[in-house]
């Protein structure tokens, strides 16, 4: 699992795994874990509160960490330690998360696009195209993956035409 997801992924799951011991049992073997007792561990879950907020757990973390359970269960039947996974059987919560859009003023882009064209002429970074991708994104609203996609812009974001707001 390591080599193919990134290390917060990795640090997630790790917690999520030590709160199914703590909830089924270090000793619980996965052919009895049901789907009954997979969703008295999600209304568990919900009534954990968050350690930074002090509040309810949101429908989405507990979902989170419903999907990374049915993961592993479901990996547990390809392997054939489970005939059937109960993972399959639960449904996660409604979703109850809140689009978090940010927008930055002229003089943050500004400021960032200033202090990236400083970092360039510091160091020699093996990315040296941060104040052009900055300005980029700014003006397009794309994502970074799509920015980046071998052959739409070239191997070097030649981009200097565009300006960031006034």
């Amino acid at each position: 699992m390591e080599s193919k997801r990134s290390p917060r992924y990795v640090k997630l799951v790790r917690s999520f795994t030590r709160q199914w011991l703590a909830f089924f049992g270090a000793n619980t073997l996965t052919t009895a874990i049901t789907v009954h007792l997979i969703e008295k561990y999600a209304a568990q879950r919900k009534k954990d509160t968050c350690r930074t907020k002090k509040t309810q757990i949101s429908n989405a973390t507990v979902n989170r960490d419903l999907s990374a359970l049915k993961h592993m269960l479901h990996k547990a039947e390809r392997w054939g330690s489970v005939e059937v996974s109960p993972g399959r059987r639960v449904d996660l919560l409604k979703d109850d998360s809140t689009v978090r859009t940010d927008y930055f003023t002229a003089d943050q882009i500004r400021l960032l696009v200033e202090r990236a064209e400083n970092d360039r002429n510091q160091r020699r970074n093996h990315f040296n195209d941060w104040p052009e991708f900055i300005v980029l994104d700014v003006n397009t609203g794309l994502r970074c993956q799509k920015i980046l996609i071998p052959g739409v812009f070239g191997h070097r974001l030649a981009i200097r035409s565009c300006a960031y707001p006034q």
